[in-house]
C-alpha cells in the first residue's frame, strides 16, 4: 500500500513547468494511469506534464466556455467538457483535437456532467431524467440506468463521474460516492458527508474528504486506511506513480510516497 512519506510538501519539481507562473486551476486536474498529469489553467488551456514535471504539450480552445473536467481515464482519448457550452473534444496522447461535440446537438439537453467508458464510449448523467446513461461518441444510447430518484427519494447533484473496470463511480457532494455495474446499475455506496473529489488508482477508490483520505477496496468496499495530509476547499491532491500532486492556484507541487505492505 503506497502512504506519504510525510505531512510536509515538497519542494516543487520542475520549477520551470510548475511554479506559480502556470496558474493552475486547481479544481480541473487528473492524472492517468503512467502518472502524467493533466491540467487547466485558468486561462482555459490543457497543459500535460510527465512525473519529472516535464511539459509534453498543451491544447487551447477559447471558444467554449470554462473547462469543467479533464477525464484522462484513457490517456490515448482524453475528455475534455465545457458544461457552460454543453460541449466537449476529445485529444489524442499528443494533446491534437480529433473530435469536438455538444450534447443538445446529440439530443441530450443541457447535461453538465460527462465521464468516459473504458470502452470508448462516454457515460452522460442526465440531471432531468436522473439515471446514468452509456452512449456512443455519437450519441447512439447504448446503455440507460435506472431512475435513481426512486432509490433514493431525492434529487441528486452529482459532480464527478469515472469508471476503472467494471464499476462506475459517481460522486455526490453531501452523501459519498455511488457504486454502479457496467450497465448503469445502482449496486452499493460508500457514505461520505464531507466528499470532495474521489480517484481510482490503481486496485484503490481513493476518497479525499475533509479529515483527510480514505482508501477503499472497490469489491468490498471496506475501508482499508485513512492518511492526513492537510487538505482545504482550495488544493487538489492527485495519487501518482511514486507522488502525491498537489495542484493549487499557485503551484503544482510532486510530494514523494513511501510503499508499506
Amino acid at each position: 500500500m503506497a502512504l506519504l512519506a510525510s505531512c510536509k510538501v515538497a519542494t516543487p519539481v520542475g520549477v520551470d513547468s510548475l511554479s506559480v507562473h502556470s496558474q493552475a486551476h486547481f479544481q480541473t486536474a487528473a492524472v492517468d494511469r503512467f502518472g502524467h498529469l493533466y491540467y487547466a489553467t485558468q486561462q482555459n488551456r490543457v497543459i500535460k506534464l510527465n512525473e519529472h514535471g516535464d511539459s509534453l504539450g498543451y491544447y487551447e480552445n477559447n471558444s467554449l466556455g470554462n473547462i469543467g473536467l479533464i477525464d484522462a481515464t484513457n490517456p490515448l482519448k482524453v475528455l475534455i467538457y465545457y458544461p457552460d457550452f454543453y460541449s466537449g473534444v476529445v485529444l489524442d496522447r499528443l494533446l491534437n483535437e480529433t473530435q469536438q461535440f455538444n450534447m443538445l446537438e446529440l439530443g441530450y439537453g443541457e447535461i453538465r456532467l460527462i465521464g468516459t467508458s473504458i470502452d470508448g464510449a462516454m457515460w452522460i448523467f442526465d440531471d432531468h431524467q436522473q439515471r446514468l446513461i452509456k452512449a456512443t461518441e455519437n450519441g447512439q444510447i447504448l446503455q440507460r440506468g435506472e431512475d435513481l430518484r426512486l432509490r433514493f427519494n431525492e434529487r441528486l447533484l452529482p459532480n464527478k463521474i469515472l469508471q476503472a473496470e467494471g464499476e462506475v463511480y459517481l460522486a455526490i457532494p453531501n452523501r459519498g460516492l455511488l457504486i454502479f455495474d457496467q450497465f448503469g446499475q445502482y449496486q452499493s455506496q460508500i457514505l461520505q458527508p464531507t466528499l470532495i473529489d474521489f480517484q481510482i488508482f490503481g486496485d484503490q477508490v481513493i476518497l479525499q474528504h475533509e479529515e483527510g483520505f480514505d482508501l477503499y477496496d472497490p469489491r468490498t468496499p471496506v475501508e482499508m486506511s485513512r492518511i492526513h495530509p492537510p487538505i482545504t476547499n482550495e488544493i487538489k491532491l492527485l495519487f501518482s506513480k511514486g507522488y502525491l500532486i498537489t495542484v493549487t492556484s499557485d503551484e503544482i507541487m510532486h510530494q514523494p510516497r513511501v510503499e508499506t505492505h
